[in-house]
């Protein structure tokens, strides 16, 4: 929310960020998760955003 309050960021490019700057968070948070067609969920996102 510091982001978006304080840096006047838009919200994706707040997540973006804080995504960015804390990695770990997204592994855990994606751990075990799969895609559609039963892919890694966590290397889909990385992807995704660039990671």
């Amino acid at each position: 929310m510091g982001y978006l309050i304080n840096d006047g960021m838009k919200p994706e490019e707040g997540a973006l960020k804080s995504i960015a700057l804390n990695k770990d968070r997204l592994d855990a948070w994606l751990a075990g998760v799969t895609t559609f067609d039963g892919k890694p969920g966590l290397a889909a996102v990385k992807e995704k955003l660039g990671l």
